[in-house]
């Protein structure tokens, strides 16, 4: 169970959801959101990678950091961004069910790396940080709100599609090795870097 559920933060689920927004902001007509959007997506993925990097090659003494979560990161900044597109427009009660809804599949996506071991709490906390600095980003940089609604239901066919896809296939793309090898390729060779893996 906790395994489908970590699935939706998955890096291949999460691109193709992103995609999908930008698309939709730039087929709806605001060009700024469409682009507020990438600065954001750029911001977060590249931070999350580039520290990632960075810790796995050289981490923390006394610190239980070695790897920022990306799946909470990620998933923060894009199904939050979901959320704000989504909750811009309707009733209060859709508003506020919809913002409900967002924020608990980030908790649950979150909840699950800490269940399943694979992140420790503070690299759950450091994910979500940048992913909610780059949704802030996105969120001050969109400008006004267009006419069309955003279609909530179709990104979250999409994500169950993916997901489900991954599950079936078992296969669970992960960059972590990649990060690693570039983190001893160029982060060991910075000062502050005093112990490498």
């Amino acid at each position: 169970m906790l395994e489908r559920l970590t699935e939706f933060g998955n890096a291949a689920v999460l691109s193709l959801l992103a995609l999908f927004v930008a698309l939709w902001l730039a087929h709806a007509g605001s060009r700024r959101a469409a682009l507020a959007w990438l600065v954001g997506l750029l911001a977060c993925v590249g931070t999350i990678a580039l520290l990632k990097g960075y810790f796995l090659a050289c981490p923390l003494p006394g610190w239980a950091l070695r790897s920022p979560s990306g799946h909470a990161g990620f998933s923060l900044f894009v199904y939050g961004g979901i959320t704000l597109c989504a909750a811009r427009d309707g009733a209060a009660w859709r508003r506020g069910l919809l913002t409900l809804l967002g924020s608990a599949a980030v908790a649950a996506i979150a909840w699950s790396r800490y269940a399943l071991g694979a992140h420790t709490p503070i690299e759950i906390v450091f994910g979500l940080l940048i992913g909610g600095a780059a949704l802030a980003t996105f969120a001050a940089l969109r400008g006004a709100a267009g006419a069309r609604r955003f279609p909530y239901l179709a990104a979250a066919l999409l994500a169950l599609a993916i997901a489900a896809t991954l599950h079936l296939l078992d296969w669970h793309p992960s960059f972590e090795g990649w990060l690693r090898e570039f983190g001893r390729r160029f982060a060991t060779g910075l000062p502050f870097c005093t112990r490498a893996s």
